[in-house]
């Protein structure tokens, strides 16, 4: 994943003028729900970067996994 992904890289403030979702929008309320609701890749990212250090025995002092390849 490129490095913005991780979640650190945010604005430090939100533009101004830019609406999270225009007011004139059918089904506006199932809209919302939705957006707030939905998974962004910085909630992923953490999940397939610890399965990475999983699978690579790169978290073998720290995890109760074993080593990489599967040998528990």
């Amino acid at each position: 994943l490129p490095p913005e992904m991780d979640g650190r890289i945010l604005w430090a403030a939100e533009p101004e003028g830019v609406p999270r979702i225009t007011e004139n929008t059918a089904d506006r309320a199932l809209r919302l729900k939705t957006l707030g609701n939905a998974v962004c890749p910085p909630q992923a990212y953490p999940i397939f970067k610890y399965i990475s250090m999983i699978e690579t025995g790169e978290c073998v002092s720290v995890c109760p996994y074993g080593k990489a390849g599967g040998d528990a």
